[in-house]
C-alpha cells in the first residue's frame, strides 16, 4: 500500500468522510465537547469583569448605598413570596427569555452584543450583591436568594452567549475563503440554543419555588433598616 493511502486509511476523519480541520477556528467549531467549555469560557469573561466591577463600585464607597435599601429590597421579596408559585415563576421566566432571546439575535451581531450584555448582567449582579453586603446583609443570606437559581442560570446565559461568539468565528473563517457553516453546526448551535433554554427554564423554577423555601429554612431576614 503507498504510504499516501496509508495514512488516509489511519485518519477516522477522512475515512468517515468528514473534514479535517485547517486551524484554530475550525478547532472550536469543529469541536463539541472541551471546545464548546472554551468558547462559554471565554463568554465568561465579561460576566466576571462586569460583577467585578458592579462591586467594587459600591464596595469602594464611590457610590453610597441608599439609606433603607435593604428594608426595601426585604418588602420586595416579601410581596413575592405572598404570590403564588406559578405568578412568581412567570414574573422570573419573562426577563429570563428576554435575555435569552437578545442573546440569540446576537448571532447576527457575531458575538459583540453577547459581550456587552453579559458584562451588564455582570454590573448588575454585582451592584446588587455589594448594596445588601454594605447595608448589612449577611453574605449568607444573600448567597442563599442568589446560588440556588444561578448554578442554572448562569451556565444558560452563558450557553446562549457563546452562540454569537461562534458565529464570529464563523464569519472570520468565512473572511479567510472558506466555507462560512462547517458540516453539523446548524446541529450544534441548535443543540447549544435548547440546552441554554432548558437552563433557563429550569433556573426560573427554582428561584419560584426551591430558594423561597430555602430563605425561610435558613431565616433568611429581617434585614436591616
Amino acid at each position: 500500500m503507498p504510504a499516501s493511502d496509508a495514512g488516509t486509511a489511519s485518519s477516522p476523519a477522512v475515512a468517515t468522510g468528514a473534514p479535517v480541520p485547517e486551524g484554530w477556528i475550525e478547532r472550536v467549531l469543529a469541536c463539541e465537547g472541551k471546545c464548546l467549555l472554551t468558547t462559554v469560557a471565554i463568554c465568561s469573561a465579561p460576566l466576571l469583569i462586569g460583577f467585578a466591577v458592579g462591586y467594587l463600585l459600591i464596595a469602594s464607597g464611590w457610590f453610597p448605598v441608599e439609606k433603607g435599601s435593604a428594608n426595601a429590597f426585604q418588602q420586595d421579596l416579601a410581596k413575592r413570596l405572598e404570590m403564588p408559585w406559578q405568578d412568581r415563576f412567570a414574573a422570573i421566566a419573562r426577563p429570563n427569555f428576554a435575555c435569552f432571546a437578545v442573546f440569540v439575535i446576537g448571532v447576527f451581531t457575531l458575538g459583540l452584543e453577547a459581550v456587552v450584555h453579559l458584562g451588564y448582567l455582570g454590573v448588575a449582579t454585582g451592584i446588587a450583591v455589594a448594596k445588601l453586603t454594605s447595608a448589612g446583609v449577611p453574605f449568607g443570606h444573600v448567597a442563599t436568594l442568589l446560588l440556588p437559581h444561578a448554578l442554572f442560570e448562569l451556565p444558560g446565559f452563558l450557553l446562549s452567549g457563546s452562540l454569537g461568539f461562534r458565529a464570529g468565528l464563523m464569519f472570520l473563517r468565512y473572511l479567510r475563503g472558506r466555507p462560512l457553516i462547517l458540516p453539523g453546526e446548524v446541529r450544534r448551535m441548535s443543540f447549544v440554543a435548547a440546552a441554554s433554554f432548558g437552563l433557563l427554564v429550569a433556573a426560573a423554577f427554582v428561584e419560584a419555588i426551591v430558594t423561597p423555601a430555602m430563605a425561610a429554612l435558613r431565616g433568611v431576614g429581617p434585614f436591616p433598616h
